[in-house]
C-alpha cells in the first residue's frame, strides 16, 4: 500500500468497509511534541466497536430512548506515519 493523508486512508477504509458490510468511526489521534503538531497515528474503529457507559443513572431527567448500537465489536486498524 502506497503512503497517504490520513483523509485519503479514511475514505479508502469506508470505501472497503461499505463492501464488507460494515460502517467506520475515527477514534484518537496522536501528535507528535513539537510546536506545530503533526498527526503521528489514527485510530480507525467499526462503528459497533466498544460498549457505551451509563454516566448518569439516577437523573431525573427523561432520557431519550436511543437504540444500543455498539456490541462490542474488536475491528480496529491503527494507522502510524
Amino acid at each position: 500500500m502506497t503512503k497517504g493523508t490520513i483523509d485519503e486512508i479514511h475514505t479508502l477504509y469506508c470505501n472497503h468497509a461499505r463492501e464488507m458490510g460494515f460502517s467506520v468511526r475515527k477514534g484518537t489521534s496522536r501528535f507528535s511534541r513539537d510546536e506545530t503538531p503533526i498527526v503521528l497515528g489514527k485510530l480507525f474503529l467499526c462503528a459497533c466497536a466498544g460498549i457505551r457507559v451509563s454516566t448518569k443513572e439516577n437523573c431525573s431527567k427523561k432520557k431519550r430512548n436511543v437504540a444500543l448500537t455498539r456490541t462490542n465489536c474488536t475491528y480496529i486498524t491503527h494507522i502510524q506515519k
